[in-house]
């Protein structure tokens, strides 16, 4: 055995046997598909390991490189990385696969569309910082699946190799203007909602100053804060729950939190996988934990957490492994269907509720209108229709204020007929009647025996009924008493 230079080429170079005094023109040995020919041959017929069978090849075929195979291939998306030149190789065969078709968009007037390319089986030329490689990429049957490895040559020891596959795997772990988001059992990064958040601002938020400071205060100094928690032996997370009707301002509050950090975001659309939603929970707060400090965002809570899986997410936010440096944010529609053993303090410490707007509140928004109105010379708003608009819509939210400013410029862009003032007084009456119709749909509760209820269950009956009498509430509850199920749905209790 040859000796080693020093202890990190011994250590690198341990599967790897170097070749002495061979003739560099020995590397290649035939002309046109070096590779590819020969693992085809190979592998064509009966083995137990296709990539060790074209690992084997490829230093036969190149005697004075080293040759590292890479089994992860999206932990290290080599062919991504934009800080390395490289071009295929010219003499050996590209393997492509139509995968796909992306059509323009029709709103750009574009036809046509373009080609999603896979490679099956390439061989490139690369060259990072003053190293040059020779990358192979492959995707072969494994049992009932397929499998896709790609190896890194290097002609000379293996450090050059190591060290470029550790700037790829940096450079995929860091966020590129992406959120990380958890989908369908998998974390992907997502450019488009990145952007989107980028146009959210707290100034396009209409809400009382008083409460858009206290949000923005309890994100920020929870993150400035580490030193004072570990001072007082207080576990560094935290959680916020943004919750109220539908349609007043609980997302775009979100987006302009999320915009306004310097903080990864993990946003998590679902808890779908095939392994369980318990699997699910448990790939969140592992990543939450490798990302921290950080924000974790669960959008429609409700939705999210139910009886099956309640018990396990909790065990995951009390942390059963340190937590620390987690924000979380939350929101929902429907407090009451959520037990209140989930947002209680310590797991989300503090709920932020997001009502129908007051008086105050619409007449804001109909000065941020007025602003936006501005330079339309067909639009006459004067403060005297704002304080009208503000008094009619009550009942409405930010929601349906905005589809009556809207509807009414839509409707003036078609009829140049149309009046700015009448048709705005048209609009609001309209859908305040849509929601006063809505307000009266109960839905039916189901025939049959009652239902026992459980403590928890009783405790956020209890809790939402305080709210809803203003605290003159009943002792008992009596088999003629419906109330929401926070996972079950409208049911009598007895």
């Amino acid at each position: 055995m040859k000796r080693a230079v020093d202890l990190s080429e011994a250590f690198l170079k341990v599967s790897f046997e170097e070749i002495e005094n061979t003739d560099a023109s020995e590397t290649t040995t035939k002309e046109g598909d070096k590779i590819y020919s020969d693992w085809q041959k190979e592998n064509g017929a009966q083995v137990m390991d296709a990539a060790f069978v074209l690992t084997n090849i490829l230093r036969e075929r190149y005697p004075k490189h080293s040759c590292v195979r890479v089994s992860n291939p999206w932990m290290f998306p080599v062919l991504q990385f934009p800080d390395m030149m490289q071009q295929p190789l010219p003499d050996e065969t590209m393997d492509l696969l139509v995968a796909g078709f992306t059509p323009f968009l029709r709103r750009t007037g574009r036809k046509g569309g373009l080609l999603n390319m896979s490679v099956n089986f390439g061989g490139f030329m690369a060259a990072w910082r003053q190293y040059d490689f020779i990358i192979y990429h492959a995707i072969f049957p494994m049992g009932m699946y397929k499998d896709t490895n790609f190896w890194v040559l290097h002609q000379g020891p293996t450090i050059p190799i190591y060290e470029f596959l550790s700037a790829v795997g940096t450079w995929f772990q860091e966020l590129h203007e992406e959120i990380l988001v958890f989908e369908q059992g998998m974390w992907t990064k997502d450019g488009n909602l990145y952007q989107q958040i980028q146009k959210a601002h707290w100034e396009d938020v209409i809400l009382n100053d008083k409460f858009k400071t206290a949000i923005r205060r309890d994100i920020s100094e929870f993150f400035k804060s580490e030193a004072v928690y570990k001072d007082l032996a207080v576990p560094w997370k935290r959680g916020l729950l943004f919750y109220g009707p539908a349609g007043n301002g609980k997302t775009i509050s979100l987006k302009a939190a999320m915009h306004e950090t310097d903080k990864p975001i993990l946003y998590v659309r679902n808890l779908i996988s095939w392994m369980g939603e318990e699997y699910a929970i448990s790939m969140v707060f592992g990543m939450a934990r490798a990302w921290s400090p950080c924000i974790l965002v669960f959008e429609d809570l409700d939705s999210l957490i139910n009886m099956r899986n309640r018990s396990y997410f909790l065990n995951q936010v009390d942390g059963v492994e340190s937590n620390d440096g987690i924000m979380m944010i939350a929101t929902t529609n429907h407090l009451e269907q959520i037990d209140g053993s989930v947002y209680r303090p310590s797991r989300f410490d503090r709920q932020y509720l997001f009502d129908i707007p007051d008086e105050e509140e619409r007449r804001l928004y109909c000065a941020y209108w007025q602003n936006k109105l501005a330079r339309n010379d067909r639009v006459d708003f004067p403060d005297k229709l704002a304080d009208e608009i503000a008094k009619l819509s009550d009942t409405l939210s930010f929601a349906y204020l905005k589809e009556a400013f809207v509807a009414t410029l839509i409707r003036m862009a078609g009829d140049p007929d149309v009046e700015f003032a009448e048709n705005l007084r048209e609009q609001v009456k309209e859908l305040k009647k849509q929601v006063g119709h809505r307000s009266q749909i109960v839905p039916q509760v189901p025939e049959g025996p009652s239902m026992s209820a459980a403590v928890s269950e009783l405790g956020s009956i209890r809790e939402l009924l305080v709210r809803m009498t203003g605290g003159d509430m009943p002792r008992g509850l009596t088999t003629e008493t419906v109330v929401p199920s926070s996972n079950l749905g409208l049911y009598r209790w007895k």
